[in-house]
């Protein structure tokens, strides 16, 4: 027998080909669920209707088979079942209150499926990745307090798993999309289509996921061989965050803070860095008895970690001070609360010099169940920044400290959920506030505005188009005061781009008629657009059509600020295609000046 073969004895053989079909028939079940749920999911479906069911069922659906396909092999069959069945109840329960919160709206998420949104995926992954290593290690060692060693390697092995398994899938899928070019190449479509058709894809990409995981899991040594490979790189960082932190809060001694806190995004960059930090500690940690510079470089880290938590800290207290408290804020806090669990565990451990990197390890492990704490807390009824948003804000409100035409009423909407809305509602009929009338009035608009919608929308409700704002051409002219009426007028749900605006940009109306001379509309530059505007039967003021081009050039600003602008006819006739007018715009190939 040649040097390097590889004997596999034959219950080693058969006990891997049961596990290979485990994961593969699992990942067929995935496959078929998430094709089912792509499916049922959508804005016209039974699952906007039922998102208490759908949302449980897609968190299910995507991460308990991935308890299976990295519990096959290391947990013996009764304790991974129990396992599963845990898992999937506590993940319906997140689910139903994921749906029951009421989100406003909807989104299209993650893989096409209709439901939560990206927070929420990137919490269960974390909280998914971090239960998965305690519950194998507490049962290969029958404890519930393991090893850190075992903790280390296990973790280590599902990140590496984890990583190649989904860059094997993307690899997968690029030699998928280069085979259907190649048959393009002469005409067939046929792979193609089957790679686009859902039935198709959803089952095949879970089964490459499993297949790759299996044999990474067959193969320990080559992922230990990665994951020092990852340790070794990481761990010659270090020196480099810490010396850049070390400087940054030397340098923070002599210039004031005021510099910190304008910046506005000061907490996040803080808290990442603290992240960071955290990380390239722990890729540093294992070597450190054997390396003087690493256990040095790590103290330092360690001690740098406090003074930037505890300025992110400050940063999010400032803007919570000034603003109250945000689903962003809660979220920065709630962080903010895990980091400092690290900063004050390596502190500690730095002052027992002599068992430091035991307390270091029992930092580690301690800050994981508070992370699964945290996260279990802020996605249930208990801690739900929703929740807790509203409820702060609406107290700012009712005592005073932010009056009626400052409040942000569209963030209750689209950050509040089902508080938010009740919130909204509530606002919009009380009496029992200063300025009531106003606040009615605004709490209204936000229920019914369009600038509610979406999470990330801006708050248009508080600009207002005034006469003051255009300037009307040809001189002489005047728009009518239905124009900028709150019920009649163009901009009535959303104020145009230049009553937005803070600086220079200029709203410009200029009447035009039509090429048969039988009506008169108002051409409305707004700053980046031109539309055209004109009242219907009722008189009630609507857009009616738009102006192609590019109105957004510096030149073509300009001219509109200056009030040169001509009209001309078409050069070409519209086409009419099924009683649809189609309009030819001319190609430009000069650049905007």
């Amino acid at each position: 027998m040649g040097q390097g073969t590889t004997v596999t004895s034959a219950p080693d053989a058969a006990r891997d080909r049961r596990r290979l079909a485990v994961r593969l028939g699992t990942a067929i079940v995935q496959g078929l669920a998430l094709y089912f749920l792509f499916k049922s999911g959508g804005p016209k479906t039974w699952s906007l209707a039922e998102q208490q069911i759908y949302v449980p069922l897609r968190l299910i659906a995507m991460w308990v088979p991935w308890i299976v396909y990295l519990g096959v092999g290391q947990m013996r069959a009764r304790p991974l079942v129990i396992w599963v069945v845990v898992a999937s109840v506590v993940l319906a329960g997140i689910g139903y209150h994921e749906a029951a919160r009421g989100r406003f709206g909807g989104s299209m998420g993650l893989f096409g499926l209709w439901g939560p949104d990206t927070s929420l995926w990137i919490a269960i992954s974390l909280a998914a990745f971090i239960s998965q290593v305690l519950v194998i290690d507490t049962t290969a060692e029958g404890r519930f307090v393991s090893s850190y060693e075992r903790h280390f390697d296990t973790a280590w092995k599902i990140g590496v798993q984890t990583s190649v398994a989904i860059l094997f899938a993307g690899i997968f899928w690029m030699v998928l999309i280069l085979g259907a070019k190649l048959f393009q190449l002469i005409k067939l479509d046929f792979l193609l289509d089957l790679i686009k058709e859902p039935l198709f894809a959803y089952p095949a990409s879970s089964l490459a996921t499993a297949t790759a995981l299996h044999f990474t899991d067959m193969q320990p040594s080559v992922i230990r061989g990665i994951r020092q490979i990852i340790l070794t790189l990481f761990a010659w960082l270090l020196p480099l965050l810490a010396s850049i932190v070390l400087a940054f809060l030397v340098v923070l001694l002599f210039v004031p803070l005021d510099r910190l806190w304008g910046t506005r995004f000061a907490a996040s960059l803080l808290l990442s860095s603290a992240l960071i930090l955290v990380f390239l500690i722990n890729a540093a940690f294992q070597d450190a008895r054997q390396s003087r510079w690493k256990f040095a470089f790590i103290g330092l880290a360690s001690i740098e970690l406090m003074p930037l938590v505890i300025l992110a800290a400050w940063a999010v207290g400032l803007r919570v001070g000034q603003y109250g408290w945000t689903t962003d804020r809660i979220f920065a806090a709630a962080v903010a609360g895990v980091m400092f669990c690290y900063a004050a565990g390596y502190a500690l451990a730095l002052a027992r010099r002599s068992a430091w990197q035991r307390s270091f390890e029992t930092a580690n492990v301690v800050t994981a169940y508070a992370v699964l704490a945290t996260i279990l807390a802020l996605f249930s009824p208990l801690a739900d920044p929703g929740r807790l948003m509203v409820a702060d804000q609406l107290a700012r409100l009712k005592s005073g400290k932010v009056d009626a035409a400052a409040f942000d009423y569209s963030t209750l909407l689209r950050d509040g959920a089902r508080w938010g809305r009740t919130a909204l509602e509530e606002l919009s009929q009380t009496k029992d506030i200063a300025d009531a009338e106003n606040v009615n009035e605004r709490a209204l608009r936000a229920l019914k505005g369009p600038a509610a919608v979406g999470r990330h929308a801006r708050d248009l409700t508080g600009f207002k188009l005034t006469p003051e704002m255009v300037e009307v051409s040809p001189a002489g002219r005047t728009l009518p005061d239905s124009f900028f009426s709150a019920d009649a007028g163009a901009f009535s749900k959303a104020a145009p781009a230049c009553a937005r605006d803070n600086a220079n940009r200029r709203c410009r109306a200029i009447f035009v008629a039509s090429s048969d001379g039988q009506r008169e509309a108002v051409l409305f530059f707004d700053g980046w657009s031109a539309r055209i505007v004109e009242p219907n039967a009722e008189g009630r003021w609507e857009v009616t059509g738009s102006a192609q081009g590019r109105a957004f050039c510096k030149s073509a600003q300009a001219a509109i600020a200056a009030g040169e602008v001509a009209l001309e006819p078409h050069p070409w006739p519209d086409v009419i295609v099924g009683g649809e007018r189609l309009t030819i715009v001319p190609t430009r190939k000069d650049k905007c000046q």
